[in-house]
């Protein structure tokens, strides 16, 4: 078996919960697809990334056996009149709303959420082929890549960068927020800015972050606030920064439009983030920001 199979597979076990409450199905057959059978997943839509992860396997796998059965993969959701686990009929599996929870703080699971809850966005407003396109990009990833908290990492780049490139701003936007609707967070904020800039840290998405306060003109209907970040986890992908998980985050933690305008400049310790947020548009930077030179 080829390196990026035994890396795709490994990414799918760390997806794994044995709590969890969801499985894969085939929705034909009723098989448990390889290389998630066995496996538990503890929301849908960390789920609903295995899936997509699983016949991303199998449709390369089938380069090696052409007879290997073509699947229609579901997220099942186990019930408490289940008598079987391992299977599901139709009225058993459940398209619930997804809430990705979980006590692990950790800086992969907190990336494995946001890419969970991103796909889970990207099936539900029909954007399939982008979906494909990302994870055709983590195939290429994992030929050179070894660890697969890397690959998490670098799954999560390319996500930004495809989102920036196919969608114009008003539908980045769009899917950001919808994805932020799949994390249920703990509670919404009064300042969900602040909040998001917590949950960067707790979790080590970055090292450290300070934040200004808001700067308000009142005549012009601007406010505008800035973040600096120490040690972010995400590269910068030609030119532009990977700040998908930030703006999903504060969707998340009650922020109710996006940005007018956002800028990124580098700084001895890292970035420095200015969102501006304005009376008409929505920023160019919100799956990822252009750096200013």
């Amino acid at each position: 078996m080829s390196r990026p199979l035994e890396h795709v597979r490994e990414y799918i076990e760390a997806l794994a919960s044995e709590t969890g409450e969801y499985y894969l199905i085939c929705a034909r057959y009723g098989d448990r697809p390889v290389p998630a059978s066995g496996l538990r997943f503890e929301s849908r839509a960390t789920a609903r990334a295995a899936a997509g992860a699983t016949a991303h396997y199998r449709q390369q796998l089938r380069e090696y056996d052409s007879d290997l059965p073509c699947y229609d993969i579901i997220v099942c959701q186990e019930s408490e009149s289940s008598h079987d686990k391992n299977c599901c009929s139709a009225g058993e599996w459940a398209m619930t709303d997804p809430v990705v929870t979980g006590e692990d703080q950790t800086l992969i699971a907190f990336c494995h959420r946001i890419v969970g809850a991103v796909f889970e966005a990207l099936s539900k407003s029909g954007y399939r082929e982008i979906e494909s396109a990302i994870m055709d990009c983590y195939f290429e990833s994992a030929e050179r890549l070894s660890d697969p908290d890397e690959l998490c990492l670098r799954l999560l780049e390319h996500m930004a960068s495809e989102l920036a490139r196919e969608l114009p701003p008003t539908k980045q936007a769009a899917v950001l927020a919808r994805a932020a609707g799949e994390l249920d967070r703990r509670a919404v904020a009064d300042q969900p800015v602040a909040a998001a800039c917590a949950d960067l840290r707790t979790h080590g998405v970055v090292e450290d972050v300070t934040r200004s306060p808001w700067s308000v003109s009142a005549a012009e209907g601007i406010r505008e606030i800035t973040v600096e970040l120490a040690g972010y986890a995400l590269a910068a992908q030609e030119n532009r920064l990977p700040i998908l998980p930030i703006i999903v985050d504060c969707f998340g933690r009650g922020l109710d439009r996006a940005p007018t305008t956002t800028r990124v400049e580098r700084t001895e310790e890292g970035w420095e983030l200015t969102f501006v947020f304005g009376t008409d548009g929505v920023s160019d930077g919100l799956a990822s920001a252009p750096i200013q030179t």
